[in-house]
């Protein structure tokens, strides 16, 4: 029978007190109740009550994290936990402190595991932020409400168990809501209501992904990305395709936790594929956030899709895409990019990209397998547009990416900005191994490249790479590279003409393009070439051992401009280049400006300037081009030039007729088009003058020309010397050729030293039926392709 205890205040000496107070010791120590009722109706903390303040008080302030099992050590507080090195779990100790735990043991060795002995509290990276962030229960296991039996929920805390797969369900839709028995939750990747939450824990709510217990964890990130929850990866773990939706996040709880990726069997866009996706069509994307996690793409041989990339994002007509933010990924094996993001459609956009410290690399078992068109994994990122026609090389679609910190091995191109791409960067880059380009630009503009670091092992036999940074495009800035290629690597740097087989052989120079604090090594080929570029400039360069010219300017055949003339570069200039070892000397061909020498290893002047250097004129000098002959003849009817400063180049008499410029009735060799000029004149001299470019005393001037006799004995080039106000000095000088042989085009060339020591320009024209000093003459001279410019070395 039960003791009643009396009203007597304490200390009671009373036996029916003291005996009652003896059943209340037992509550204290051995009931499983928090609390007990005392003689006085208040309650107190039994031992496992005082546990669970200890424990609450744990949670509030974390736990220490100690090392270990294996070395030893001892407990004195409890929110100290040790770690056993053989599993990397965290323990606490349950029992009294302090607690000794001697080296090579294990929690079974010293004390046990359970209640009042060791107790197991998980990853110790994991378990701090649990304990902080995670103070109230975020969901309601309530008994009874399982989808077998049927419930009705009234808030969303409240889960349902569904005994078919294990797992808990939350309900998106609109509450209150009654469940009838024997309902299947739908899958939320499906777009149902029901969110799967696994084990239905604060870590679920979180969505970290062991609380599914699935190691195939596509249904679980799928279905929180479309309930708006953010991703922790906080196991090794596989996914299949994984579907984007704005706003999706999806990171690592350690950069080492590996993502695998299994090859998808159905294609995205094309013949292509992806993992992590957004496909034509899925509509507007933004606020994507892929970080701090190691992706294997699953290159394996003979794949179902062979261009599988880790993640695709196609944007299509009317798409807006953009706030894409990878971060901190260690990212190997895709099947072919890393990243690639593909504007499809004229009217779509994807803009603002980041990737940041991030890597991408082939393991070895995985180069040269069989199903793939290349040895390696693709490009760590890859922009283009693809829709038709590819012709589209001006169009803006995809801008505002910016590629920082990031390293790459044994893979194709580390940056890889094709057609489309504009207003973008790429800086602060290790690459190394590469089988192509380290970095590429093709068809872009506005672009930086910027503090990069390339590298080539002598010992990388698997492939040659072609470049170390390979330009095509306009407006383009190459700055602070270093790179040695260990007579392994082709070129250092390639800036090329660009286009596309859609485009039947049409192509593109590359324009602006500005290379400085460049340092090249031990290259097979050159240093740096620059083919068909217009207006690239080339300043502070070391080249030390090539096999080729340290640098080189040239033009090559085989792709014509739009109005089907053949690109060639001009314009260009650079101040010299340092370093010894080279196999050829630089050679300049569409150079107009060299400041400073360039000087080999024994101090003397090395510099190869071919015979047809100064094709054209730089923008301040002015130059006639073929092309605009062309052009203009038609459509204006009179000979009217545009280049170099925007003035016009015309034939300055008022009586002069149409038929006075017509096609010449042949061609030089080579060349496109050819023109008859005419001078019927007897009364003043005829004459065609370009409007003025700089000069000073001693400067030196050339001028070639094709020409054919016509019906004139006589033709000459003139020159003028002007003071700063763009007046005559002196008279007029004239290089007069004699005519009555010139049966068969031939190339005549003109050497001007400018002579007064007031000259500030120089004028240079035409004059058809003239000689020496005899502008009185008539008749008709046929002319091709006259260029004019300065001497190679220019002004001191």
């Amino acid at each position: 029978m039960a003791t009643t205890p009396t009203n007597m205040p304490v200390p009671s000496e009373s036996p029916r007190d003291l005996k009652f107070n003896a059943g209340k010791i037992d509550e204290f120590v051995t009931s499983m109740t928090q609390q007990y009722i005392d003689r006085f109706g208040e309650a107190h903390y039994t031992i496992e009550g005082l546990r669970w303040v200890a424990q609450q008080a744990i949670a509030a302030f974390g736990y220490i994290t100690l090392d270990s099992f294996e070395d030893g050590n001892a407990l004195t507080q409890p929110n100290q936990v040790l770690r056993l090195e053989a599993n990397g779990e965290y323990y606490r100790w349950d029992g009294v402190f302090p607690k000794k735990v001697s080296a090579g043991s294990t929690p079974d060795s010293t004390g046990g595991i359970g209640v009042g002995a060791w107790l197991s509290v998980g990853d110790a990276t994991l378990r701090p932020l649990v304990i902080n962030e995670m103070k109230t229960a975020r969901f309601d296991k309530t008994d009874g409400f399982n989808f077998y039996s049927g419930f009705t929920l009234n808030n969303r805390k409240q889960v349902a168990f569904n005994s078919e797969d294990g797992f808990y369900y939350q309900f998106l839709g609109s509450l209150p809501v009654t469940i009838s028995p024997g309902t299947t939750p739908q899958k939320n990747i499906n777009g149902g209501e029901w969110l799967n939450v696994g084990n239905g824990t604060d870590l679920a709510y979180y969505g970290y992904v062991s609380s599914w217990g699935l190691e195939d964890v596509t249904d679980v990130i799928n279905g929180l990305w479309l309930a708006g929850r953010e991703v922790v990866i906080d196991i090794n773990c596989t996914a299949r395709q994984l579907k984007l939706v704005s706003g999706c996040s999806i990171k690592g709880l350690d950069s080492e936790l590996t993502m695998t990726l299994v090859p998808p069997t159905s294609v995205v866009s094309g013949e292509e594929s992806a993992n992590l996706y957004h496909a034509p069509g899925d509509g507007d994307l933004s606020n994507v956030s892929i970080s701090n996690l190691t992706i294997d793409g699953g290159r394996y041989a003979n794949p179902a899709i062979q261009y599988h990339h880790c993640i695709g994002i196609w944007a299509s007509s009317g798409e807006v895409i953009k706030n894409l933010n990878f971060t901190h990924l260690s990212m190997k094996n895709a099947g072919e990019d890393f990243i690639k993001l593909v504007c499809t459609d004229a009217d779509s956009s994807i803009s603002d990209v980041s990737v940041y410290s991030c890597g991408f690399k082939t393991d070895d078992d995985k180069l040269g397998l069989t199903g793939y068109s290349a040895p390696s994994s693709g490009n760590g990122i890859r922009t283009i547009t693809s829709y038709d026609p590819y012709a589209s090389y001006g169009d803006k679609k995809i801008c505002n990416v910016k590629v920082i910190n990031c390293k790459a091995k044994k893979i194709r191109t580390l940056t890889d900005f094709k057609r489309g791409t504009y207003s973008s960067i790429s800086t602060i880059h290790y690459t190394e191994d590469m089988y192509d380009c380290h970095h590429s630009c093709d068809g872009v503009f506005n672009i930086v490249i910027d503090n990069i670091t390339c590298n080539t092992n002598s010992n990388f036999n698997e492939g040659t790479s072609t470049n170390f940074i390979e330009i095509q495009g306009e407006d383009v800035i190459v700055t602070n590279v270093t790179g040695n290629g260990n007579d392994i690597t082709k070129q250092g740097i390639f800036v090329t003409d660009y286009g596309l087989p859609e485009e039947n052989g049409v192509g593109h120079n590359s324009v602006n393009v500005s290379l400085y604090n460049i340092k090249l090594l031990n290259l097979l080929s050159d240093g740096i070439k620059v083919q068909n570029g217009i207006n690239c400039t080339i300043n502070n360069i070391t080249v030390q051992g090539c096999k080729g010219h340290p640098v080189l300017f040239t033009s090559r055949s085989g792709r014509v401009d739009d109005a089907g003339y053949k690109l060639e570069g001009y314009y260009n200039s650079f101040d010299g280049v340092n370093g010894s070892g080279w196999t050829n000397p630089p050679k300049c061909q569409g150079v107009n400006f060299i400041k400073g020498r360039v000087v080999n290893a024994q101090g003397q002047d090395d510099l190869y300037i071919p015979g047809n250097i100064l094709r054209e004129a730089t923008d301040e000098y002015g130059a006639w081009k073929n092309k605009y002959l062309a052009k203009n003849l038609v459509a204006n009817n009179y000979l009217e030039f545009t280049a170099g400063s925007g003035s016009n180049l015309k034939w300055f008499v008022n009586d002069r007729t149409y038929e006075e410029v017509v096609y010449a009735p042949s061609v030089p060799p080579g060349e496109p088009m050819a023109v008859t000029v005419s001078d019927q004149s007897t009364t003043a001299l005829r004459e065609i003058y370009y409007p003025p470019f700089k000069a000073r005393k001693d400067d030196i001037f050339y001028a070639r020309v094709w020409a054919l006799k016509g019906s004139a004995d006589n033709f000459s080039i003139a020159v003028q010397e002007l003071d700063s106000s763009k007046n005559l000095i002196g008279s007029t000088t004239f290089y007069g050729i004699e005519m009555s042989n010139v049966l068969e085009w031939k190339e005549f060339v003109m050497k001007h030293t400018v002579v007064s020591s007031n000259a500030s320009y120089v004028m240079i024209g035409l004059i058809p039926a003239g000689g020496y000093n005899t502008p009185a003459n008539t008749g008709t001279t046929n002319l091709s392709n006259l260029r004019i410019g300065r001497s190679p070395f220019g002004v001191s």
